[in-house]
């Protein structure tokens, strides 16, 4: 082999090989790098959308009046089979406690749960006392004065 064929001690073939290895590494890096870039703009371009937008309430999202208005319910239910009322005394003062809301407006609430008297009937034996309770999420009419005591 003639010594103008030789590049930094190879033959040419091996060079070009070597050169050509390094090229398609060279390219198909830049390529995943540039894969990776835009996968990452895109993952927090979408993080910072979701994460900045406004959240809206689920129609049947729970707050703490219609909490407590439930668990208020119960009680009085358990009140009048003289059932233990501690356990429902403590999850109701929980409620009462971790909310935003004013003690009046608890006390309104209650006020509004004993005097609470649904349409609903029953198809089996079972207590209307005790259904009203697990429908007054749903009952318009219950819902609209509840939202009178929290524009209150």
């Amino acid at each position: 082999m003639r010594p103008d064929m030789q590049i930094f001690g190879m033959d040419q073939t091996a060079f070009t090989k070597a050169m050509a290895m390094y090229h398609t590494k060279f390219i198909f890096g830049k390529y995943l790098m540039i894969k990776y870039k835009l996968a990452s703009l895109f993952i927090c371009s979408a993080l910072i959308l979701f994460g900045c937008s406004e959240v809206k309430k689920n129609k049947f999202h729970s707050d703490d009046l219609l909490d407590f208005a439930e668990s208020n319910c119960i009680f009085w239910y358990f009140k009048s089979k003289d059932y233990d009322l501690s356990d429902i005394k403590k999850i109701t003062s929980g409620i009462v406690e971790l909310s935003h809301y004013s003690a009046e407006k608890f006390e309104q609430t209650a006020i509004l749960v004993k005097e609470y008297a649904s349409d609903v009937s029953s198809k089996e034996n079972t207590d209307i006392e005790l259904l009203k309770c697990f429908i007054l999420k749903t009952d318009q009419q219950f819902l609209s004065k509840l939202n009178d005591i929290r524009k209150l």
